[in-house]
């Protein structure tokens, strides 16, 4: 049977970064992805000026510009007031999602990653001896193998025992492509009496509108979800800038939700990691889950190449690596040090 040092399980940013810090670090490395993303629905995402600097330190600087990125020139942006306009921030810019993440994956397999597409994780066994035996599914066959370390970068879906704890609301993202009329700005921030909407335009193409609102209102019995969507945009001045517009694919709904996962570095279980969305998922209104997704990629490949090298200290390691963690990626999410502090406290003693 073949055997990996490390099986990620995910292709998005986190999945694909980690796996190439992996590869550059002389790691055997393997990753299962259940779909190839330009057949996944398309939506715009926008990135922090920091990415910039997380693709340079993988040798990818100019993934941006081929995967047609452009940059964000203002921001409108109402929130319980009127409107504002504001500057972007220098390096800010907007992609199409499906389209970066297909480039990185690309970048893993031109550095050795063994990549199966699209595939599905059948079965995971964890080994008395430590490791896991995986089967993995493929279009044609099934392909067994073992690996030291599991790794679930499955975003908010997951693939492996969840523990989530919900650090906000419960939030719906509902999105759709429109054609009309132009918007006064790269990007549109509008606070409703619902919910929130971000809109963005892309150069000779559609509006991208997205939704953010309470599951509860625009599901349940009745009309369908095209219909609630369109009823709740309506409410807000962002599609008066629309003038007549039509509606050119259907709505996609995902959850939208910040959570914790309690088992995303579990002190006891070092060969098995939760990174990205699948540990921590933030609020959108950060705009910065990318960011934090290649972030969460690039230091859990320190981690599991530190229980790969030493594994008499991966339980001491992994406890450090999870409060640090908590605590960089919790500033943003928590009101001040000290509430921070004893939330790490909290989950620490959790784990």
């Amino acid at each position: 049977m073949e055997a990996v040092d490390v099986c990620v399980v995910g292709g998005g940013p986190a999945g694909a970064a980690m796996a190439l810090r992996l590869a550059e670090l002389g790691r055997s490395v393997c990753l299962v992805e259940k779909t190839f993303h330009a057949a996944k629905p398309s939506y715009l995402e926008s990135l922090t000026p920091g990415v910039l600097a997380q693709l340079d330190y993988l040798g990818l600087g100019g993934v941006l510009a081929v995967a047609g990125a452009r940059a964000a020139s203002k921001t409108e942006l109402r929130w319980g007031g009127p409107w504002e306009r504001r500057p972007a921030a220098a390096g800010g810019c907007l992609v199409n999602r499906s389209r970066l993440d297909e480039i990185l994956l690309d970048a893993a397999v031109a550095r050795s990653v063994r990549v199966f597409r699209p595939a599905t994780l059948l079965a995971r066994d964890r080994q008395d001896e430590g490791g896991w035996s995986l089967a993995c599914g493929t279009q044609d066959k099934i392909i067994r193998f073992r690996a030291a370390i599991l790794v679930d970068a499955t975003g908010r879906a997951g693939a492996v025992l969840k523990r989530r704890r919900r650090l906000g609301a419960r939030l719906l993202a509902l999105s759709a492509p429109w054609r009309g009329g132009a918007l006064p700005a790269s990007m549109i921030v509008e606070a409703g009496v619902a919910g929130w909407l971000w809109a963005a335009s892309v150069p000779n193409g559609p509006t991208i509108a997205q939704l953010f609102v309470d599951p509860r209102d625009v599901t349940g019995p009745g009309s369908g979800l095209a219909e609630r969507y369109f009823k709740r945009i309506c409410e807000f001045e962002t599609f008066q800038w629309l003038g007549a517009p039509d509606l050119t694919a259907g709505v996609v709904a995902r959850d939208a939700t910040a959570f914790l996962d309690l088992a995303c570095a579990d002190p006891d279980h070092p060969d098995a990691l939760k990174i990205g969305d699948a540990g921590l998922a933030l609020d959108p209104i950060s705009s910065s889950g990318v960011q934090a997704a290649l972030q969460s990629g690039l230091q859990s490949a320190i981690v599991a190449n530190t229980v790969l090298t030493r594994p008499a200290t991966a339980r001491c390691w992994t406890r450090r690596a999870y409060a640090r963690s908590l605590r960089a990626l919790l500033d943003a999410e928590m009101g001040g040090d000290d509430a921070r502090d004893e939330f790490v406290v909290f989950l620490l003693g959790q784990a």
